[in-house]
């Protein structure tokens, strides 16, 4: 958010530093890759770890390293999905998750697509409402994780989906800046709650033990739910010539992920993760 608000405020004010738009445009990525570098460094310099020693199984000790470990990345894989498949809430929320977060991806990629074609709102504005978002996330996860203690997590994030719901049916009839700044606010707040929620509930239907395999396959199904909503929003929007359709066609998204998460039983999920089939 800092880094994105400094290069802001670079672009913004090109005019003042004597460049043009498309060179502080440069310069704003080339200081996000500097950003990114820095704080890399300082983690591998500080950030210690202890390592776990594990020898190269026989069957890959002839094959070449890559391929070696390819094979080994490829199995294992494979090994926790067939995991993931005898259990039968773990899967379902993961279903869920897939589709409902499908939607939530193709909102924040195609907003700045959506004020511009369909709002006609300028770029600086965009770019405001895009910081906004940043900031409002993280107070949006404080909320939500608060609202969680209170009625339980999986409720809380069926809330938030219900305001995802709400989110896209709203843009389908703002009209002007101010209205797609106050929707920025919105988004950042359900956002923050929905990543952080869904996030949570997933880590206490995992085993420990498993931990680590487990949340690499929610990485996967976090990256493969990124292609659906964003074909489902082109193909609409192909078809009927208008963004604001597209965009609220995102809806179904929510509320197949809501119905589908409201029958995922996380205590049944609980007890499941206790089975020996997990060592």
């Amino acid at each position: 958010g800092l880094q994105f608000a400094i290069s802001l405020g670079l672009i913004a004010r090109h005019d003042l530093f004597g460049i043009s738009t498309e060179q502080a445009s440069r310069i704003a990525m080339a200081m996000a890759g500097f950003w990114w570098a820095g704080f890399s460094i300082i983690s591998f310099i500080y950030l210690k770890e202890t390592k776990t020693p594990e020898n190269m199984p026989e069957a890959y000790r002839g094959l070449p390293k890559w391929a070696a470990y390819s094979k080994i990345g490829i199995e294992r894989t494979l090994l926790t999905a067939r995991k993931v498949v005898r259990f039968k809430h773990l899967l379902l929320f993961l279903i869920a998750f897939m589709i409902y977060n499908d939607a939530i991806q193709t909102v924040i990629k195609m907003a700045s697509i959506y004020g511009q074609q369909e709002l006609k709102i300028s770029q600086t504005y965009i770019m405001i409402t895009l910081l906004i978002i940043q900031f409002v996330a993280f107070f949006g996860a404080l909320l939500f994780g608060r609202l969680a203690e209170k009625i339980s997590a999986k409720k809380a994030l069926m809330l938030s989906l219900v305001l995802w719901s709400f989110v896209v049916i709203y843009s389908y009839y703002i009209k002007s800046t101010e209205e797609f700044l106050f929707l920025g606010v919105v988004v950042g707040m359900v956002l923050g709650g929905s990543q952080a929620l869904s996030r949570s509930i997933y880590g206490v239907m995992i085993p420990k033990n498993a931990s680590a395999e487990f949340y690499g396959f929610y990485s996967v199904f976090t990256k493969f739910s990124a292609i659906w909503g964003t074909a489902v929003f082109a193909i609409v929007e192909h078809l009927t010539g208008s963004s604001r359709n597209a965009i609220i066609s995102l809806v179904l998204f929510f509320i197949v992920g809501l119905v589908l998460l409201s029958m995922v039983n996380i205590e049944k999920a609980k007890d499941a993760k206790r089975i020996e089939l997990f060592k």
